[in-house]
């Protein structure tokens, strides 16, 4: 009966929403006109039915031209629509296809404008949770509930400082109502080294962070260089990476994410392969189509998006804010994808994902971290950000109290940002022209360049649609044939790190230097030696090279490995023994925080440990360091927030708090005894 209820309230609200629009339409479109208050009404209630029973079947016939068309196929849809109606209502007149297109974005703005002003955000909430209800599939007969299921959100790059002061200024009401009424707890966790995505998620999915260095790193028994944003490089890393007991192994889905988790429902995932089908009978895109307003919502945020950075891009550059960047092409297209596309269609994935009965799920928000590496970790800019994603995890926990299943949520960051001006600005030269003018013109440096880190995110979601089958993928794989690898991995925004060789003329090829830059954090790799190389090796053919890095004000220490002293960390009045926990002069780990050893101390285990880490330097006082790429806010190193992400958790899953929690693997194994309790009976919230 409340059932029925429901959906009376929502075809009268449908009426009395759209009937204001054609009126207005009537009025003002040359193409449109109703010759009475009959045609009105039958009007509304045919398109009510083509909208709810055959535009369903339009959009699953056309999901591939959609998805190519970039969801501007679904505005055509809309106006067959109009016109199938009006060759059925007597007086509702509509003259061609362009007539009806408009009619039909009419309709959509209009219906959106009024239904916000009569309509309450859980009425419009539970709209949505119909339509996405509808398309998703029907969980197995055999599914049992007996146990809540876990769904995971994180917010890529927030620290939790800036989380806890964003929740007590108002920027995330509704996070911050459910940890005032008791319900959810936070802390912060130390994410060792390093601090960046592909680590993080490897710690906290599948239990260890091992040999991944940074985010860029070479291999020298490989010869390869590896970079975590690159489809194969990733899929590769999760080979000796995972055991096949992650978080999400079972019934689990990964969404957006680096690591899978071993999940059996794998979907803009790194790790997961550039080839994974975005369109297959498990991982489609049907239900987010299926909505019409959800096109045009994403076309009013890109434009919004674009005119938004272009606002604040002006505004950092007429007030001489520092630190800032130049804020180029691809950036505003990728923003666009991160604020605007990315989240709308995660949401709606996921939650139909929960009307289907998922175990577990795991999903990263980009959009944070991305507009603070290039604005700033707490500027107007990145904050409002904030709020937007405030808004979105509500609109999915909100989701489960209509849910057959129960879930529970937990909410967490990667890792955090620390911020401050460029190792290049500050100095004028980057860490491999510094490190080329030490080694000498005889060994050439190749200095490895980041990319913008977001733009694969898009680059993936093309590769693995292109990749699903049909006609339409099959076109587009095609024509973008120029743009793919021999795996059929898509560049359509360049992400590529740029490698540029420094000097070296006349070297020989073995003879190289290969620097790369992970935020603060740098790696020298020197590819002559296919062993780790020591200190004393080094000293004996760069004289003074160690000595000038460790004594330059833009570096905090450098980490080398001796054969008489073991692994050593130099700074600028001091050395620390890392294994014997001793030093002298001035510690150069200090204002690092209280794990640094041990991070460095993990690293230093790895195979794939650079020759020389270099480390830029921290200050604690202005809470700024550098990174040797061209972000303002960076993470990969030691220093500052970027070390400080934080969990959000259910009361109940822990009523006295937590240990302190450090590494990612730590949080994979609190996460792992939750999911014990939960699996021996805990009810879910259902928040």
């Amino acid at each position: 009966m409340a059932q029925l209820s429901r959906w009376f309230w929502r075809i009268l609200t449908s009426f009395i929403v759209t009937a204001p629009v054609l009126l207005f339409c009537d009025w003002i479109l040359p193409g449109f006109y109703m010759t009475s208050w009959r045609a009105l009404i039958l009007g509304l209630a045919v398109l009510a039915l083509l909208n709810s029973f055959v535009r369903p079947v339009l959009v699953q016939l056309t999901v591939p031209i959609n998805v190519f068309t970039f969801g501007i196929f679904g505005f055509i849809l809309n106006g067959v629509t109009v016109l199938i109606a009006a060759a059925i209502v007597p007086g509702f007149y509509v003259e061609d296809l362009g007539s009806a297109i408009v009619l039909s974005i009419f309709l959509l703005a209009g219906q959106g404008l009024i239904a916000n002003l009569i309509l309450s955000e859980n009425d419009r909430f539970l709209n949505e949770y119909a339509t996405i209800k509808r398309f998703a599939r029907k969980a197995r007969k055999d599914q049992t509930y007996d146990t809540p299921g876990l769904i995971m959100l994180e917010i890529d790059g927030l620290s939790k400082p800036v989380f806890q002061r964003a929740l007590a200024t108002g920027y995330m009401p509704y996070l911050a109502g459910l940890i005032h009424s008791k319900q959810f707890r936070f802390q912060s966790w130390d994410t060792l080294l390093s601090s960046q995505t592909s680590a993080m998620q490897a710690g906290i999915l599948h239990g260890t962070t091992h040999d991944i260095s940074a985010f860029r790193f070479y291999d020298k028994k490989q010869k390869r260089l590896f970079v975590s944003n690159h489809a194969k490089d990733a899929r590769d890393m999760l080979v000796w990476l995972s055991d096949g007991e992650g978080l999400l192994k079972g019934d689990g889905f990964s969404l957006n994410n680096w690591a899978t988790g071993d999940a059996d429902d794998v979907m803009l995932t790194f790790s997961g392969g550039g080839g994974t089908k975005m369109l297959g009978s498990r991982n489609n895109l049907y239900q987010f189509f299926a909505n019409a307003n959800n096109v045009q919502q994403v076309l009013f945020a890109a434009i919004r998006e674009l005119w938004v950075e272009r606002k604040e891009a002006r505004f950092q550059k007429k007030r001489n804010v520092i630190p800032r960047i130049d804020r180029h092409m691809p950036y505003p297209l990728v923003r666009v994808g991160t604020n605007a596309v990315f989240p709308k269609l995660s949401t709606y994935l996921l939650i139909g994902k929960m009307f289907e009965g998922v175990e577990s799920a795991y999903t990263t928000f980009v959009s944070y971290d991305e507009v603070s590496h290039h604005s700033g970790i707490e500027t107007a800019d990145s904050v409002k950000v904030l709020t937007q994603l405030d808004h979105q995890f509500e609109f999915v926990m909100r989701a489960a109290q209509e849910t057959k299943r129960k879930y529970e949520f937990i909410i967490l960051s990667d890792h955090g940002q620390t911020q401050g001006s460029t190792f290049l600005q500050r100095y004028g030269y980057t860490l491999g022209q510094l490190v080329d003018r030490l080694t000498g013109s005889k060994y050439a440096t190749l200095h490895i360049i980041g990319g913008d880190e977001a733009a694969a995110n898009i680059n993936l979601t093309v590769s693995q649609w292109t990749q699903s089958g049909g006609f339409m993928a099959n076109r587009a794989r095609s024509i973008l044939k120029d743009r793919a690898d021999s795996e059929g991995n898509i560049t359509l925004l360049e992400d590529q790190p740029k490698a540029e060789t420094i000097s070296g003329l006349g070297a020989e090829p073995e003879q190289s230097t290969i620097v790369v830059a992970s935020g603060n954090l740098g790696l020298i790799y020197f590819t002559h030696d296919d062993e780790r190389m020591t200190l004393e090796k080094m000293d004996a053919q760069f004289p003074g090279m160690i000595d000038a890095l460790a004594h330059h004000e833009g570096i905090g220490f450098v980490m080398v490995r001796s054969e008489k002293l073991g692994t050593v960390c130099y700074g600028d009045k001091g050395v620390y023994y890392l294994h014997e926990d001793r030093f002298e002069g001035e510690n150069p780990l200090a204002t690092f925080g209280p794990h640094a050893a041990l991070a460095l101390k993990n690293v230093d285990g790895y195979d794939t440990c650079p020759d020389i880490l270099v480390n830029s330097f921290y200050d604690p006082e202005m809470d700024e360091g550098a990174a040797f790429e061209e972000l303002v806010g960076f993470h990969g190193g030691l220093g500052g927030k970027q070390n400080t992400p934080f969990i959000m958790y259910p009361t109940h899953f822990a009523p006295d708090g937590l240990p302190p929690i450090i590494g990612a693997p730590a949080v994979h194994e609190v996460i792992k005894g939750w999911k014990a309790q939960m699996a021996a009976g805990k009810n879910g919230t259902n928040v």
